[in-house]
């Protein structure tokens, strides 16, 4: 069972993807980029304060950071842009979508 650092370091490395740098990192969340570095590969547990401001800077749900496979909005955002292009693409119909949406929904919740 992972541990609540191993989801935090997880969750950070997500984070990382809206960054070019750690040194980017550094900057938004006021450390250091060899303390980034430590914290994206597990040599350093992310602690409570860490994983606050972070949540904080990234307009993220408090705690949200301590739990698995957290949702990073801009992933969100690129996924659904996705959808909306192979749909127009498509050409699929308002109702064919719906029935998607429910079937998706249905097998979430088995």
């Amino acid at each position: 069972m992972e541990s609540i650092y191993d989801n935090r370091c997880k969750n950070l490395n997500k984070v990382k993807k809206e960054f070019s740098t750690n040194r980017d990192m550094a900057v938004k969340f006021n450390t250091t980029e060899q303390s980034i570095g430590q914290l994206l590969n597990g040599n350093r547990k992310i602690g409570n304060n860490f994983a606050r401001r972070v949540e904080s800077e990234m307009g993220l749900p408090t705690n949200s950071f301590d739990q698995r496979n957290i949702d990073i909005p801009s992933e969100i955002e690129e996924i659904s842009k996705k959808i909306a292009e192979l749909i127009v693409e498509l050409d699929v119909p308002p109702e064919k979508i719906i029935q998607i949406i429910k079937t998706i929904y249905a097998s979430s919740e088995k």
